[in-house]
């Protein structure tokens, strides 16, 4: 809680802590936690790791029933995927290589690549595992 209030208050030293706690614990304050260091971390501009904390605070939203929390509210944020970004994504997350996905999209890797690389470079995220995680969390709470 103190952290939480700490952040609330604009602390940005305590994005990090809030993240590994909303990893471990459950329930409404985890969800908190969560929303929390999202805002921490979209402050500091590290988006990736805000997308990440919420994606985690989406995915505790749904355990505890929908909660709606001034937090959650602010930190919400939707993925800035555009059509074509998203369901490579979606492919890169079923453990697709860009040759295959490519194939799959008729497409050339190289394409697929450029794809991947701004779809990263929007969500701050830093490697292709990040990034499938991202949507594949966000797809299975919708």
């Amino acid at each position: 809680m103190c952290l939480q209030t700490a952040t609330q208050f604009g602390d940005r030293s305590t994005a990090t802590r809030l993240h590994q706690l909303a990893a471990i614990v459950e329930g409404p304050r985890a969800l908190l936690a969560a929303a929390r260091a999202a805002l921490a971390f979209r402050r500091k501009d590290l988006r990736g790791w805000a997308l990440t904390c919420w994606t985690r605070a989406e995915a505790l939203d749904e355990e505890c029933g929908g909660a709606s929390t001034p937090a959650l509210r602010q930190a919400s944020e939707r993925l800035p995927l555009n059509e074509r970004e998203r369901e490579i994504v979606m492919l890169l997350g079923e453990g697709l290589t860009s040759p295959v996905i490519a194939q799959r999209l008729t497409l050339s890797a190289r394409t697929v690549e450029g794809h991947i690389y701004r779809a990263m470079t929007k969500t701050g995220t830093t490697s292709r595992e990040q990034l499938a995680a991202l949507l594949r969390r966000r797809q299975s709470h919708d």
